[in-house]
């Protein structure tokens, strides 16, 4: 517990084994708290008493056996209706406060992509094939102390970290341009997308260039403001506020997600793509990249009051899509086979047992999601349950702009 589990001060040391991220745990009662006042929501969050937290992925599944079953307990999935109602601003409360129970995660944020293309408008999801599986927005954890105290930075992180747009369809040989976004202030950037681009073209045969071109996103306006209250060395309260946001309280997960909703055109021919990587494995992620309609996403809301059918990992299932209302951009699975190919004429050599244990580790990620899920991209209706599930922060990040009206900005 105390390998993984680690006092505040050393989550921020990227030389400890495996790290990924910097990720408080928020143990105490009221260390969230939200109030809404002529219209205008604000979600507080109190990091002056957390002393510690994660820092890798088998941290997280630590938290997943000590408090899994407290956060699959019925109560807190209560609770956590109970908080996406207020946040929705259609309950007469005026405050909550969160009363603990399980640890929540902080902090974690990103952007729920709106797509522009055709007259047409589309939700950006990402294929999540790890604990929740589903559709997901683009999302990460923090990295650093300013994170903490500021989510607007892992927003824009994560966002260009994640969604690449290109000019075309990406095929092995080719070089492609990236076009990478900008809103009023700057251009958004990562210093991942080195990395991803050098993986493109070591595992790909793909070569990225960076298009003197940007694309404009725009964010949305919402009511919902998220203060961060934390602790300086001098003893006092440092504050900072990330308006123009939606909150999800995601127990289930013991997540706390602070999310944007950016606006963006997509052109005919062009083609997203996922920028994600296994930081430490140097493994690209290649998850697909769905575009489904808000248009249909909004029907199902407006006649059921909910986008889907409650799962008890607090994920939510879509009845079947039809074709005309998503567009799937799988560039990715024929690459992973590609890729699968490539490695295992190399497994064939003769190795050091280091490489040849990355080698293999990769072999069995490509092996293991081609087997479970390839066949279900074929189908020209997202039939699979897997591929009709929104994770917890999309169904709600989703099920909040509706409620607010944002979507008709």
């Amino acid at each position: 517990m105390q390998r993984l589990f680690r006092p505040r001060a050393d989550l921020t040391d990227s030389n400890l084994p495996q790290w990924e991220y910097a990720i408080l745990a928020l143990t105490a009662a009221g260390v969230l708290h939200a109030t809404w006042d002529n219209g205008r929501g604000r979600v507080t969050v109190d990091l002056r008493g957390a002393a510690g937290g994660i820092y890798s992925g088998r941290g997280k599944k630590l938290l997943r056996r000590v408090y899994g079953s407290r956060a699959q307990a019925p109560e807190l999935a209560a609770e956590a209706a109970r908080w996406q109602a207020f946040l929705s601003g259609k309950t007469p409360e005026r405050e909550r406060v969160w009363n603990g129970g399980v640890p929540l995660r902080w902090a974690s944020g990103g952007v729920l992509p709106i797509v522009e293309q055709r007259g047409q408008t589309w939700a950006l999801l990402f294929f999540r094939d790890i604990p929740p599986v589903g559709w997901n927005v683009a999302n990460g954890a923090s990295a650093d102390a300013a994170d903490w105290l500021n989510p607007a930075r892992i927003i824009e992180r994560e966002f260009a970290e994640e969604t690449i747009l290109l000019n075309q369809r990406p095929e092995p040989g080719q070089t492609v341009e990236q076009l990478l976004f900008a809103d009023q202030r700057h251009i958004l950037t990562a210093d991942a997308l080195r990395d991803h681009t050098a993986l493109r073209r070591e595992h790909d045969n793909l070569t990225l260039n960076e298009s003197q071109q940007t694309r404009t996103i725009d964010w949305l306006a919402t009511p919902l403001t998220v203060r961060v209250l934390d602790r300086a060395a001098n003893d006092h309260t440092l504050t900072q506020e990330c308006p123009n946001v939606l909150v999800t309280v995601n127990p289930a997960e013991m997540g706390l997600e602070v999310i944007r909703l950016g606006r963006f055109r997509l052109n005919n021919g062009e083609y997203l793509l996922d920028g994600e990587f296994h930081p430490w494995l140097q493994i690209l992620t290649r998850r697909p990249v769905l575009l489904l309609s808000i248009n249909w996403l909004h029907n199902q809301f407006q006649q059921h009051g909910t986008l889907g059918e409650q799962m008890p990992n607090d994920s939510k299932q879509l009845p079947p899509v039809p074709g005309e209302h998503y567009r799937l951009f799988d560039a990715d699975i024929e690459a992973r086979k590609t890729r699968l190919a490539i490695i295992s004429q190399h497994l064939n050599k003769p190795l050091p047992e280091a490489e040849r244990q990355r080698w293999s580790t990769e072999k069995r990620w490509c092996e293991g999601w081609l087997e479970q899920y390839a066949a279900a991209f074929q189908t020209p209706i997202l039939l699979d349950p897997a591929l009709r599930t929104l994770c917890p922060v999309t169904w709600k990040t989703l099920e909040l702009a509706f409620a607010h009206q944002l979507l008709n900005q």
